[in-house]
C-alpha cells in the first residue's frame, strides 16, 4: 500500500506538539534596574500573549495593561458591582497585584 507524501498517519498531533511549549519574544533589560521584560506565548491558554516582568529578585510577574481616561474611571472600574460579586477571587488577585503607572511609547 502506497500512501501519498505527507498523508501518513502520525501518533503525534499538532496540538500535542504545541502543548506546553511557551514561546518567549521581545526580551528587554532595563538598564540599571535589574528588570527584564518579555512577551510570553501560552498555547495551553488558547494562544494568549502575556507581557511578563521579572524584577531584580528574578520573580516573574504577569503584566495586565489597562487604560483609563481618568482616576475616576479607574475608581469606577475597581468598584463595579459585577466584579464585587467575585470579591473573594478579586481579593486573592489584588493580594498579588502591583499597580504601576506606565507610559507606552
Amino acid at each position: 500500500m502506497t500512501i501519498p507524501y505527507g498523508a501518513w498517519p502520525s501518533p503525534i498531533s499538532a496540538a500535542d506538539r504545541a502543548r506546553g511549549s511557551l514561546s518567549l519574544s521581545f526580551p528587554d533589560a532595563v538598564a540599571g534596574s535589574g528588570e527584564v521584560w518579555w512577551m510570553e506565548g501560552r498555547p495551553d491558554e488558547e494562544g494568549r500573549q502575556v507581557v511578563v516582568r521579572a524584577g531584580a529578585d528574578g520573580q516573574p510577574l504577569e503584566v495586565q495593561l489597562l487604560e483609563f481616561p481618568s482616576a475616576a474611571a479607574l475608581d469606577g472600574y475597581m468598584t463595579d458591582g459585577r466584579r464585587l460579586s467575585l470579591a473573594g477571587e478579586r481579593d486573592k488577585a489584588i493580594a498579588r497585584t502591583q499597580v504601576m503607572n506606565v507610559e507606552l511609547v
